[in-house]
């Protein structure tokens, strides 16, 4: 369980240097169109596009974005099957209490293994 936190706490790290580079990247595009178009800025900004793209890579998003789109999807096939298990499971409850209400609760044919009286 501590491993799968800490994956995660890596992920979100992940993700919020990605963020980061795309706010710097946003901030020399908004720079550059305010000033006079400055090649070592786009050259910072290309920097900073490729570094975002490999960390978006490296935390293959998409990937995992995929795997939980394909978990959710099973965990609703499961929840529609219990679904129908439990009506199907209800449905048979009360076929027993209907069977249960038609069942006699008294014997009507009583069986003397005995005579009562044996001279009889």
């Amino acid at each position: 369980m501590s491993d799968m936190n800490g994956t995660f706490l890596n992920r979100l790290s992940d993700c919020a240097l990605v963020i980061s580079d795309v706010q710097n990247v946003d901030f020399v595009l908004v720079a550059a169109l305010l000033e006079r178009i400055d090649t070592s800025r786009l050259d910072e900004l290309e920097r900073n596009l490729t570094s975002a793209e490999t960390r978006l890579s490296d935390a293959r998003i998409e990937e995992r974005y995929s795997d939980l789109e394909e978990l959710s999807a099973l965990t609703s096939t499961w929840i529609t099957e219990y679904g129908q298990q439990l009506t199907v499971l209800l449905q048979d409850v009360e076929n027993i209490r209907v069977i249960n209400a038609t069942i006699p609760r008294e014997c009507f044919r009583k069986i003397i293994l005995e005579p009562e009286n044996p001279s009889g």
